[in-house]
């Protein structure tokens, strides 16, 4: 298996376009073999996403570079009176080239940004460049070194104040066999529902609670609107609470049950 050789000098002086304003980044030479970040754009205003969930696309400019991939840590306002605060680093897919070659090209991104929330999203680039073979060097982009080199590196997502998101639609629970590990298998719940109807305020996440012959819980659901638990054993009702949320506050709860045997 090849070394991986990861560079974290400066680039060297480029022309970087922010928005349309040109900066010049200065450093020292870029090795002949090594990958050069020449551009990087994106929109940095704050977005809304009340209503609907937001994007960004970043599209960057190298040179030497076979591909370049993207990590955003997510910064969630901790003044939020309810909803998900705290940080997180997340992986995207690589940028794709949409124009030029390995040597000289262009690559673009288009990043989700979760509705109902108040976050700022900072970016992070990796450049990396196919030497022979396994053995590649990396330039790596930190968020701190783009808001050195006067680069854009984050943005920001925003609700409108006291705006909450409605109930969940559709609510549907039922009872399931599982089969895990070692073909064991055990009784679990399901629950499935909606996201708020096209024009009304979206959910940043939904909090779900269980009780009855349902094994107790209290939790986040996050990128999707599916849950699942497990049978606490006997025969009997569980029933599942759910509540969208935003960065504003909570909505009204729906509840469905289902009927387990045991």
């Amino acid at each position: 298996m090849g070394r991986r050789f990861i560079r974290t000098t400066a680039a060297a002086a480029a022309l970087i376009l922010t928005g349309g304003v040109g900066v010049a980044v200065a450093g020292p030479a870029a090795a002949a073999d090594g990958p050069l970040l020449t551009g990087l754009s994106f929109p940095t205003a704050t977005q809304d996403v009340t209503y609907k969930a937001g994007s960004v696309t970043l599209t960057a400019t190298a040179r030497n570079t076979d591909q370049i991939t993207v990590s955003f840590e997510v910064v969630r306002d901790p003044s939020a009176p309810v909803g998900p605060v705290g940080t997180d680093t997340l992986m995207l897919p690589a940028m794709q080239r949409t124009a030029g070659t390995a040597a000289d090209g262009t690559y673009s991104l288009t990043v989700p940004l979760t509705g109902g929330t108040r976050s700022t999203w900072r970016f992070s680039l990796v450049l990396t460049h196919v030497v022979d073979g396994d053995n590649a060097v990396s330039e790596v982009w930190p968020t701190s070194r783009l808001v050195g080199a006067g680069l854009p590196s984050q943005v920001s997502t925003s609700t409108a104040p006291g705006v909450v998101p409605p109930a969940p639609r559709g609510l549907s629970v039922r009872s399931e066999w599982f089969v895990g590990g070692e073909l064991s298998a055990y009784q679990r719940w399901r629950a499935t529902w909606s996201q708020s109807a096209t024009g009304r305020p979206v959910a940043a996440d939904w909090v779900t609670t269980s009780t009855g012959k349902c094994r107790p819980t209290t939790g986040d659901v996050w990128w999707s609107v599916t849950a699942f638990g497990v049978h606490q054993g006997g025969t009997g009702t569980c029933t599942i609470t759910v509540r969208a949320r935003n960065a504003n506050g909570t909505s009204a709860a729906v509840t469905g049950s289902t009927f387990f045997i045991g």
